[in-house]
């Protein structure tokens, strides 16, 4: 009977093998061994169900065709249907914008308007605040300065290393920590030369500075040295350079008895060459200066009736308004009209510190840290010029000193220094 039994298991078995064989389709679960690998293989009962890997917001319902409203109809265009009994309302016409509120917008007609005249020449280089948007113009500028650069290597001996050795509350720079610092040097009796006055580099062929540097000096500067920063010693972690003054540009509302409109440009013989110790400062082209703290340097004293340190120190300062500094300053014959907006003044509350005699035309600057702290360059700040070193009182007083703001005279500024740049954007105004 047992033997009976196995021989029935082992029949059955065969015929199932059998029916495998000749490939007759048998109900359940299954490997699929055709060559898509088994992709179709699925546990019994699973559904197959269609998913949408857009992200939440993207994803959207559909609307019949029959259910969408129909669009609106283009501006000064007549609504379908017959028009409505009595005078049209007031107000544009259907499915045109409102009228902006207010006074029409500053500023010369859209290019190639018939009634766009260029404003008088007199009045063009006027001091007043650039356009809300205007930085973006100098976008290019500034990119183009960036490849100049970023394709030098870097000399990589010059780390930035804190030096604190204080100048009455002065602090030496590190090299290379502002490479855009400039003096101006003139020739003495002796043939020697003197640095005087301080300056910003802002392109490879220009320097900022203060027009009375410029002028009051009996003779303009004759060389210029950037990148240094003991001008008298040398030094080995220091490779600053030196380009003779090829031509000077006065602001043409300056006037020598006057404070206002100190601002001046020196043209340079030959362009610079872009290191680590060497490279331009950007401009801010805001008028609003959203920070209360700011940097000034120069090589100047560090108090009054001392000799200059031929050693380029920087200290710290805060902007004062300019309400309180008019109420501040004594009055002064040479500003007569007080402190005006195309000026800054700031001062250091804490220390009593100061820009001093020989500190002039230099830079009064935002150090905004970057973004990416580790940036390729190994800068963890950007410098921003905001106002040239002008007039005080006196070295280490009570009262604040005095800047020209830069962002005043940005259409004199990029005229002379980026003309095809200045043309361009000037045309879209």
């Amino acid at each position: 009977m047992e033997l009976k039994a196995r021989r029935m298991v082992n029949s059955k078995a065969a015929v199932l093998l059998t029916l495998i064989l000749i490939g007759v389709n048998v109900s359940g679960q299954y490997w699929n061994n055709n060559e898509d690998n088994g992709n179709d293989f699925r546990f019994p009962n699973e559904q197959t169900e269609q998913i949408d890997f857009r992200y939440p917001n993207q994803q959207q319902e559909q609307q019949p065709e029959q259910n969408r409203p129909p669009p609106p109809p283009p501006c000064g265009a007549p609504p379908p249907g017959p028009p409505p009994p009595g005078p049209p309302p007031p107000g544009p016409p259907p499915g045109c914008p409102p009228p902006p509120r207010g006074p029409p917008p500053r500023g010369s007609p859209p290019r190639g308007s018939p009634n766009r005249r260029p404003p008088p020449r007199e009045n063009w280089f006027a001091p007043r605040p650039p356009p809300r948007d205007h930085y973006r113009h100098f976008g290019t500028i500034y990119h183009n300065m960036e490849q100049k650069m970023d394709s030098h290597e870097y000399n990589k001996s010059a780390e930035t290393e804190d030096l604190h050795d204080d100048f009455n509350g002065r602090s030496i720079v590190a090299p290379g920590q502002y490479p855009h610092m400039a003096a101006l040097g003139f020739h003495n009796e002796n043939g020697e030369i003197d640095y005087k006055c301080g300056g910003s580099l802002i392109s490879e062929n220009f320097v900022l500075t203060a027009a009375h540097c410029l002028t009051t000096h009996g003779t303009a500067p004759d060389v210029v040295k950037i990148g240094d920063i003991k001008l008298k010693e040398w030094e080995n972690d220091v490779a600053p350079q030196r380009r003779r003054v090829a031509k000077i540009h006065l602001h043409p509302l300056y006037n020598d008895t006057y404070y206002y409109h100190d601002i001046g440009l020196i043209e340079l013989n030959r362009p610079v060459e872009y290191t680590w110790f060497v490279k331009p400062v950007r401009i801010w082209v805001r008028n609003e200066i959203p920070y209360e703290k700011v940097h000034s340097m120069g090589y100047g004293s560090t108090g009054f009736a001392q000799a200059p340190t031929n050693v380029l120190t920087e200290l710290d300062l805060s902007i004062v308004p300019q309400e309180k500094c008019n109420s501040t300053l004594p009055s002064d014959e040479s500003a007569p009209q007080g402190i005006l907006t195309s000026q800054i003044c700031a001062h250091d509350y804490e220390k009593n510190r100061d820009t001093c005699q020989g500190d002039s035309g230099g830079p009064l600057q935002l150090n905004l840290e970057r973004r990416r702290r580790r940036h390729r360059n190994r800068r963890r700040f950007r410098y921003y010029l905001v106002g040239i070193t002008s007039y005080g009182t006196y070295c280490r007083s009570e009262y604040p000193g005095v800047y020209t703001r830069v962002s005043s005279y940005i259409d004199w500024i990029s005229s002379i220094v980026w003309p095809n740049y200045y043309q361009e954007y000037s045309n879209r105004r």
